[in-house]
């Protein structure tokens, strides 16, 4: 025998009747809406209704506005720099009367420039020749003076090695005493 869906899982109870009209839920219908709800327990109290207070919102106006004042105060800054301020004409004094007491016109020596210039040099020149010997003289007179000591240490080094007659210090022994030490044959026993 073939089965339907309804019974697949073993459930063979009766299939749900259906009907025409519309089903009629059991739950208690909504509360009446043209007078305020009141709950069934009075320590419980409905405060009436107010808009939020938020301080996010305050704090977000009050940044808008200052904003907003910024910008205007921006531009009425920008406008006044661009608006066009010219300047008081003030006239020139009037020119100084000269009362010449010498020619307006005098000679001057002629110099050339390459003149100068070549004096300039020769100075310079003769200040770094100058130098120059003064750095020569003192590298000498180090040289000398290196060459002095380096002597100096060497003549007193010499001195040093000097082979000078010194009373010498090992004693021979006498024939007593070698007895002690050695055999009559004169080995060391």
């Amino acid at each position: 025998s073939t089965q339907s869906t309804w019974g697949a899982r073993g459930d063979y109870r009766k299939p749900p009747a259906i009907s025409s009209e519309p089903r009629i839920p059991k739950a208690q219908p909504l509360p009446p809406m043209d007078h305020p709800f009141r709950p069934a327990l009075p320590h419980r109290q409905i405060r009436p209704d107010r808009p939020f207070d938020l301080q996010t919102e305050q704090r977000g106006t009050q940044h808008e506005e200052t904003e907003l004042q910024q910008r205007m105060e921006a531009e009425a800054t920008d406008q006044a720099r661009r608006k066009f301020r010219a300047r008081q004409w003030h006239p020139p004094p009037p020119p100084a009367t000269l009362t010449p007491t010498t020619s307006l016109t005098e000679p001057q020596p002629f110099v050339i420039h390459s003149d100068v210039r070549a004096g300039a040099r020769e100075a310079w020149d003769r200040g770094l020749r100058e130098r120059q010997h003064a750095r020569d003289a003192q590298l000498a007179r180090e040289a000398a003076d290196r060459q002095a000591a380096e002597a100096a240490a060497l003549r007193r080094h010499r001195q040093s090695l000097f082979i000078k007659a010194r009373p010498n210090p090992f004693k021979p022994a006498t024939p007593r005493e070698r007895g002690s030490l050695c055999s009559p044959l004169g080995h060391m026993r």
